[in-house]
């Protein structure tokens, strides 16, 4: 190899180490988030000029009330649309798992996205395949609806859930009438004031339904007489107990849900 072919050489190596050099820095660069901003001032404007979401049905086996989608999107297209927003959602399978894909778009191009596992009850000979499936991405629909465009459904406009009484309250009072030791715990003796939310309170209709035998169990056991006056300070130990028991029931006559 002459000085000149060893120069030429040299020279295009220089060059591709300098290229690879600039690619191991764009690379390194830590991906910077899409903005947002537009769409945010969009929204927050549109959720000004929603119309009040209410409880418009009732769940023929529990009685839970609830918005539909129907209601949600009555509330919210116009605004979001005065807003140029637009909300969608499209169930897809991925490698045998079915996810709900929920994206909320602006004129702008600016967009924010989110994805749920869809988890579909398991079978006990109650309902079709297709019928819990219909169930269980309606209600998420539902869910993630009102998670990203900031809805709370209510009775009426004045419908809150706060609440003041503390966990230690319930800990220290309650306990006693649950061993029997004093009349059972009502919602009238005050520490069972701070009720489970509306949104778990679906959540435990949800996990509850098709089994009424289970569900008259918790009602007795806690001594209330519905599943709304659930204090929020037991809520998860109930739910973890209450799948534990649908799992011990799976292989069990329906008699006995």
């Amino acid at each position: 190899m002459d000085s000149i072919e060893y120069a030429e050489l040299s020279s295009k190596l220089e060059g591709l180490s300098i290229q690879l050099f600039d690619l191991a820095k764009e690379l390194n660069k830590r991906p910077e988030k899409p903005p947002r901003d537009l769409l945010y001032e969009a929204l927050a404007k549109a959720k000004l000029e929603y119309r009040t979401v209410r409880f418009n049905r009732t769940n023929g086996f529990n009685k839970q009330v609830y918005a539909d989608l129907e209601s949600i999107q009555k509330a919210t297209n116009v605004p979001l649309s005065n807003q140029g927003l637009s909300f969608i959602q499209y169930q897809q399978d991925v490698d045998g798992t079915t996810f709900l894909d929920s994206i909320l778009t602006h004129a702008s191009g600016q967009e924010l996205s989110c994805r749920n596992r869809l988890i579909i009850p398991a079978y006990t000979g109650a309902k079709s395949d297709n019928q819990r499936y219909g169930e269980s991405l309606a209600y998420l629909k539902r869910q993630v609806a009102q998670s990203m465009l900031g809805i709370v459904a209510c009775f009426d406009e004045a419908d809150n859930d706060d609440a003041d009484t503390s966990e230690a309250q319930w800990n220290m009072t309650t306990r006693k009438a649950m061993a029997g030791d004093e009349a059972p715990a009502t919602v009238d003796q005050g520490v069972l004031s701070e009720k489970i939310t509306k949104d778990q309170l679906e959540d435990l209709y949800y996990e509850l339904n098709d089994y009424p035998i289970m569900t008259k169990a918790l009602l007795r056991g806690l001594g209330i007489t519905q599943l709304a006056d659930l204090p929020k300070a037991k809520y998860h130990q109930e739910m973890t107990r209450i799948r534990q028991q649908k799992i011990s029931l799976k292989d069990q006559p329906q008699t006995k849900w």
